[in-house]
């Protein structure tokens, strides 16, 4: 990834530490006016996400997030559980809505924000048969991003520090570290000690491969 990036004229932080401190401490190091960032399936990252958009709402940097990890953009998704229930069942016909949402979520008015909150979902088909019903009635799936053909570093990237503030990219060895530190004379999904061990060292000997494969595809 950081050779892709570099390829293109930009580079890629690597950082240790709680994101919410860290995003904003770089933030105001190199005076940036806007971030994006991706929204992630998880109770830690989307309180994350909830906590950068609520204390940047107020300040003059814009917070923007996008959603790429499901098939159907979320705000191409049935609104509320009516919609969800029409799309869902076309031949049912109902006496009265079967809910009334009055509610309003705080995200609901920012600009460029997705919202992916539990209320946004309320009503969603639990079944994967009525919930592929509704959203192929209703949405269609987005056309991917175009890479960017060049990127710019901040005037700050440029100096005698700046190899140091990138950050070092951890190896693999270095991220398997403190599982099989932890599993000595333990086992692991029933494996014995020896056998993880053969299957960190192939795993890392697989990314190696992979890794040396990219590099001379990007040189050429």
């Amino acid at each position: 990834m950081r050779s892709r990036i570099r390829s293109k004229g930009g580079e890629l932080l690597v950082r240790y530490g709680d994101p919410f401190i860290i995003i904003r401490t770089i933030v105001n190091r190199i005076g940036a006016t806007e971030i994006v960032f991706g929204e992630e399936p998880g109770y830690y990252e989307t309180s994350l996400s909830k906590k950068l958009i609520q204390f940047y709402a107020c300040r003059d940097v814009k917070a923007i997030n996008t959603c790429g990890h499901t098939l159907w953009h979320p705000n191409d998704l049935p609104q509320d559980p009516n919609e969800w229930y029409q799309f869902a069942y076309p031949k049912k016909k109902r006496k009265k809505k079967i809910y009334q949402d009055t509610s309003t979520n705080e995200d609901d008015n920012v600009a460029d924000i997705v919202d992916v909150s539990p209320t946004r979902f309320r009503g969603m088909s639990r079944i994967m048969g009525e919930f592929r019903k509704a959203a192929n009635s209703i949405a269609k799936v987005r056309d991917l991003f175009d890479a960017p053909e060049r990127l710019v570093l901040p005037a700050l990237f440029y100096g005698e520090y700046f190899s140091d503030y990138v950050g070092v990219v951890p190896s693999l060895e270095d991220l398997m570290q403190p599982l099989s530190s932890s599993l000595e004379n333990e086992s692991l999904f029933g494996l014995d000690e020896k056998i993880i061990g053969f299957v960190l060292e192939d795993a890392i000997k697989k990314m190696k491969t992979d890794n040396t494969k990219e590099i001379n595809e990007i040189t050429g």
